[in-house]
């Protein structure tokens, strides 16, 4: 990726460089020949956590894919994801874990766990660590309804109704998808706008919904595990109207949009799941592809954009250990500005990347102008800003 825009590689004794003995003097005399602004941004209050759910996750039988994706969503609106843990199949850990993150930071991601199966237990274990009972969400079961019949194709008999022979429930949907509406008590169903849910729907293909039609019978389909439309969208809050958690004034309040009433979400118009929010809680499946998909949701519609950090990328063909001496001085002097530095080894095009991150352009810039001022020139191969600074 760093052939774009590199300039020709120089020769490997840039590899040697032995920088002056004070580095931090030939960056004093720079800074004074440059001018210097403090026009500090405003990076907010906002924090976030991910907990990611599952045994196989543990035990090396499935790489997670969902940090990246919940890192780089939230950072393109400037809230810092600043933890990730990764939580077996058990609703004691689950809960303790979710209830000191929640405690913790201002908001939670949760991945995985919200399927049909007997070690799905993410909505157990976070309704008990916000002392909650799940019960039967009329929102929720009124979205099901809504998909069963719309899902079906024509002429296909619906289990579940109050006229079927057998194998129904009086909720008027398919017994196999009651699970689903058993939500936190307090839990609330976050829909995005329609045409954002017919766009969501239309890019997963319609897998949004884990159930599949044959062409004569209704079940739910083995090959997808659901985000459970009960995990995907809940604030809560007592008789009063309080909330009984963290509080949630950091994240967007409701639109008239998206207060969608029960008999709205069920038109035919809002195909996918919706979020669900316990307090300041996001529960998500960890199906890489829903997952994606929600996180894209959640930063687009549900939650408030900070101001953005200003990032810079050094590409350098130095090893790591030549640039010791210089960083410590940097880091010591540019307390605004965060460092980074990553080795790569055997990489065939450089040996060394420097990132560095602040709350506004001038502090970051007049690191970047430091560091470039005390750097072997034919050792910097290329200067990132903006995205590209953020990936490899």
């Amino acid at each position: 990726m760093e052939r774009a825009g590199r300039v020709p590689v120089p020769s490997k004794t840039a590899a040697a460089t032995v920088f002056p003995g004070d580095a931090c003097a030939a960056e004093d005399s720079f800074k004074d020949n440059t001018k210097s602004r403090s026009n500090s941004l405003d990076l907010g209050v906002h924090s976030a956590a991910l907990v990611i759910i599952g045994d196989e996750i543990l035990s090396g039988f499935t790489a997670d894919e969902n940090i990246q994706v919940t890192a780089r969503a939230l950072g393109s609106i400037g809230i810092p994801l600043k933890v990730v843990s990764v939580i077996s199949d058990s609703i004691e850990e689950i809960a303790a874990e979710v209830l000191r993150a929640s405690q913790k930071y201002d908001i939670v991601f949760t991945s995985g766990g919200i399927g049909p199966t007997h070690d799905d237990v993410t909505l157990k274990a976070v309704a008990r660590a916000l002392n909650q009972e799940l019960k039967l969400n009329a929102e929720m079961l009124e979205h099901l309804r809504a998909v069963q019949i719309e899902c079906a194709p024509s002429g296909v008999r619906l289990m579940g109704n109050n006229n079927s022979t057998g194998g129904g429930s009086s909720t008027g949907i398919d017994d196999s998808l009651l699970p689903f509406a058993m939500l936190p008590e307090h839990a609330k169903l976050r829909f995005p706008p329609a045409e954002s849910a017919d766009a969501s729907s239309s890019n997963n293909g319609g897998t949004d919904s884990p159930y599949s039609f044959a062409s004569s019978s209704y079940s739910p389909s083995p090959c997808i595990t659901p985000p459970p439309p009960s995990l995907e969208g809940r604030v809560t809050t007592d008789a009063t109207g309080k909330t009984t958690g963290k509080s949630t004034e950091t994240m967007k309040k409701p639109s008239a949009t998206e207060s969608t009433t029960a008999a709205a979400a069920a038109t035919g118009t809002r195909k996918t799941w919706p979020v669900l929010q316990c307090d300041n809680i996001f529960v998500l499946p960890g199906v890489p592809q829903f997952f994606a998909t929600k996180m894209d949701l959640i930063v687009k519609y549900f939650l408030s954009r900070n101001h953005r950090p200003h990032r810079r990328k050094i590409v350098l063909d130095l090893e790591e250990r030549a640039l010791v001496s210089v960083l410590d001085c940097f880091v010591a002097k540019h307390e605004r500005v965060k460092f980074g530095s990553y080795p790569f080894v055997d990489h065939p095009e450089f040996k060394t990347i420097i990132t560095l991150e602040g709350p506004d352009r001038d502090s970051v810039e007049q690191a970047v102008a430091g560091l470039l001022n005390v750097l072997p020139a034919n050792a910097v191969l290329r200067v990132a800003k903006g995205a590209a600074a953020g990936r490899v």
